[in-house]
């Protein structure tokens, strides 16, 4: 049973819940004296505030020079109120806070074909968190679509695209309101492979100097239409369906909280992937609402274990013919937020196997459902978290074996360990993070945890062999 202190009982619903060359080690002392003054610039002169009162519609996109386009590489490439899109390379906007007006802000891709998932990028869809619409109708064109799933999420709509469709996307809130892109989304050619044309990040070859940037490839991905739910890959350049860097690569499965969707945490998905992890976002919703939420939870352990199972250990030209020779680790990572951590406790105690080939569990914002996880461990806490209070994440962390890492934020909340979502009043509390830092945290500490439960080179090492706090941080560690 799920340990939650029992005011956060009511808050079950939504969340309580070609292979790559060497890679030069990086000077132990170089890296932590950059890391520590980066964090000093960022806590001096970069707050979370509102930020979202100001949202204008409109998208960005990449602007290509001289046919070759790079764009950001890390979190610090950005400006703040926005995270780099890794894949695309383009900064995006993301809310920090409640949104005070509706916008469009952005999607992507910004060409589609039958089998992609259109993401759009909203702010206050709906007025009343506790209230949402059931679903909601997105217009492209002469077209209307309907959006994945239950709408639990008030800024950011998924879409999956069955057929041919382009022109200008619309969108209503709950108060009519209409939203409009100032640019139309435009038809794919075809939904077969897509080869690099300088407008997305081409891998580069050479790593980043810091954990929190992008590494030796670019970021592909693939919507998975018969598991539901994303992969991203090292490829040649980024994007969608994108030629892919062949060889073995690890396997690391991020699952979602219950108050989010599997897009909830594409920023991690893409740095791993450029690191030259494959990184799967399955959708992981349990509807505890259900007459029979254990049923139903256990029938997502099954969903789960077959997803999983159709990209570990096996060549996954099987799924899309770009990535034919790209061949998964029997081994596997696993990162969890919120009620994504119950979930992770679920599939590897229910397939032995799969709990003995996992080498690292890291945690985002935890629940506690009493089990003991396998592999390395790490925790990540915020002291503005409402739906992972020390009760909850501190019961979690004290059953776990070393060696683990536990890393406090500052003003970090619970929604900001997503990449768009935003709860509001008493299901979070309000950050003093800005969403970008949480998230350069996140990568910071996981990226060199999971190259050394993959045995992989470590250039990252003295993060976690020699882990300093910051003004944005604490770390603890038990080895």
């Amino acid at each position: 049973m799920t340990r939650c202190l029992p005011m956060l009982l009511a808050l079950a619903l939504v969340g309580c819940g070609d292979t790559a060359g060497p890679i030069a080690d990086v000077g132990a002392r170089d890296i932590l004296v950059e890391l520590a003054s980066r964090d000093r610039g960022a806590a001096d002169g970069d707050s979370a505030g509102d930020g979202a009162s100001d949202a204008t519609a409109g998208e960005s996109a990449p602007a290509p020079s001289n046919g070759i386009f790079d764009g950001c590489r890390a979190f610090a490439d950005c400006p703040a109120g926005t995270v780099c899109n890794f894949s695309l390379g383009r900064c995006d906007r993301r809310l920090d806070w409640t949104a005070s007006s509706a916008a469009f802000i952005s999607y992507h891709p910004l060409a589609v074909a039958p089998g992609d998932v259109l993401v759009i990028d909203v702010a206050r869809l709906w007025q009343s968190f506790l209230f949402p619409p059931a679903s909601i109708d997105v217009r492209v064109g002469t077209q209307t679509l309907a959006a994945y799933g239950d709408v639990l999420d008030d800024t950011r709509v998924v879409v999956p695209i069955a057929a041919a469709v382009s022109g200008t996307i619309e969108l209503k809130t709950d108060t009519g309101q209409l939203l409009r892109s100032t640019r139309p989304l435009a038809a794919a050619t075809s939904s077969g492979a897509r080869a690099c044309d300088g407008d997305t990040p081409t891998a580069r070859g050479s790593a980043g100097a810091a954990p929190d940037a992008t590494g030796p490839h670019a970021a592909g991905y693939l919507d998975l239409a018969a598991h539901v739910g994303r992969l991203f890959y090292p490829a040649r350049c980024g994007g969608a369906r994108r030629p892919a860097i062949t060889g073995t690569h690890p396997l690391v499965v991020l699952l979602h909280g219950n108050g989010a969707g599997y897009m909830a945490h594409e920023y991690l998905g893409q740095l791993l992937a450029s690191w030259g992890f494959v990184a799967l976002m399955p959708d992981a919703k349990v509807d505890y609402s259900a007459p029979d939420p254990v049923a139903i939870a256990a029938q997502q352990t099954q969903t789960l274990l077959a997803a999983i199972g159709a990209v570990r250990d096996r060549d996954l030209g099987a799924l899309a013919p770009q990535l034919a020779g790209v061949v998964t680790s029997p081994q596997v990572a696993f990162v969890g937020h919120s009620r994504g951590t119950a979930r992770i406790q679920h599939v590897v105690g229910a397939d032995a196997a799969l709990r003995n080939a996992t080498v690292a569990t890291i945690f985002l914002g935890p629940v506690d459902d009493g089990d003991v996880v396998p592999g390395l461990f790490m925790l990540f806490s915020g002291d503005a978290d409402a739906q992972s209070p020390p009760l909850v994440w501190g019961a979690a962390w004290a059953r776990q074996g070393k060696p683990k890492w536990r890393i406090e934020l500052h003003g970090g909340n619970h929604s900001l360990f997503t990449d768009h979502k935003v709860w509001t009043g008493f299901l979070d509390g309000q950050p003093t993070l800005a969403r970008a830092q949480q998230m350069a945290i996140v990568a910071r500490f996981s990226l060199p945890l999971l190259q050394r439960a993959f045995n992989l080179q470590q250039p990252f090492k003295a993060v976690i062999d020699s882990p300093q706090s910051s003004a944005q941080y604490t770390v603890e560690a038990q080895r």
